[in-house]
């Protein structure tokens, strides 16, 4: 079984990822092996993997909102993040020159079609927003989208950056699995 190295391991590791947290996240230090692990926990048939959005560290903001939460605003510019990153990579997959750098990423393994409709949906979430929303259910909302275009239960974000940043995801996210 492609899923069995004999001692159950990876089996395991999979298992332990699903629970009641709703967030679950690959960290690590860049060249360590994470877009491999991202790949590999890919192959199981209720797991996608997707990464590389730096939402949690480059790219985060602080909240604007004394109870947490974006503004408005800010929560739409929040939800486009992934769309603007997901736009980028099917950019590189349709461009010659640049389509090895798709195949490689941490989004080479879902079909164009499927990538154009996740980053159509949440731009469409972030048009419909009407209320503040914290950083949390931002993540969750994308990671939801990412789940109903790929039939995937499980849905795992990969960023080696946001090593640096666990403080701040434990602090929006305190029951969120890490590997």
């Amino acid at each position: 079984h492609p899923f069995d190295d004999g001692n159950g391991r990876i089996a395991r590791a999979i298992a332990d990822l699903v629970g009641p947290a709703p967030v679950r996240l690959i960290v690590g230090m860049s060249r360590a092996g994470t877009t491999w692990v991202s790949k590999e926990l890919s192959r199981h048939p209720a797991v996608l993997s997707y990464g590389e959005t730096m939402v949690w560290g480059r790219k985060y903001r602080e909240t604007d909102n004394a109870d947490g939460s974006y503004s408005i605003e800010l929560t739409r510019s929040r939800i486009l993040l992934p769309a603007d990153y997901i736009d980028e990579y099917v950019g590189y997959a349709t461009d010659g020159e640049n389509s090895e750098r798709y195949e490689a990423g941490k989004l080479g393994h879902i079909d164009l079609d499927t990538l154009r409709a996740i980053s159509s949906e949440l731009r469409a979430c972030a048009q419909a927003v009407t209320s503040p929303m914290t950083p949390r259910a931002i993540f969750e909302q994308t990671n939801r989208v990412f789940a109903k275009h790929t039939g995937s239960s499980i849905v795992i974000e990969s960023t080696p950056n946001h090593l640096n940043f666990l403080d701040r995801i434990l602090g929006a996210m305190p029951d969120a699995k890490i590997v």
